[in-house]
């Protein structure tokens, strides 16, 4: 791709402003969020209340 990149002006063009889109200026300007419910260890109930998971990922970084 670089090297076509080179010739096509447009395709240069379009790559460049494809990397500026996800360049952040400041923390928290643009996060990622995930949730899940953890799985029930050996041993446990299905009857107890599975504990959720929340993972925050900052694109700044």
């Amino acid at each position: 791709m670089k090297r076509l990149a080179k010739v096509e002006p447009a395709l240069e063009r379009k790559l460049k402003l494809a990397a500026r889109r996800y360049n952040q200026s400041y923390p928290g300007e643009m996060l990622h969020f995930a949730t899940n419910r953890l799985p029930l260890l050996t041993g446990e109930k299905q009857t107890l209340p599975r504990e959720p998971l929340f993972v925050a990922i900052d694109d700044f970084s």
